[in-house]
């Protein structure tokens, strides 16, 4: 998260833009499917334990995300994995 804004009538959230989408996204999409070959896929489960091990263990108050899927790992242009979808954490 880049920042909020908190007003009386709205809350913000800004974050960071995630290019390639959902995990989910890229896997249903024949093309972009296609670039994601093995080596890709391994550094976006990589990317994925490590911040889940983060979320964990990283800090003095643990976060339990409860609903990690393909639809809440976003990828950035370089397949960076991002978690997302913190509502129910």
């Amino acid at each position: 998260m880049y920042g909020f804004c908190s007003h009386p009538k709205h809350s913000f959230l800004v974050y960071e833009l995630v290019e390639r989408g959902s995990l989910r996204m890229v896997l249903s999409n024949n093309e972009q499917a296609k670039e994601l070959d093995w080596k890709k896929r391994l550094n976006v489960v990589k990317g994925l334990a490590d911040a889940l091990s983060y979320m964990h263990h990283g800090h003095s108050q643990p976060i339990v995300h409860r609903d990690i899927s393909s639809n809440n790992v976003l990828l950035d242009l370089d397949y960076e994995a991002r978690v997302s979808d913190f509502g129910t954490a």
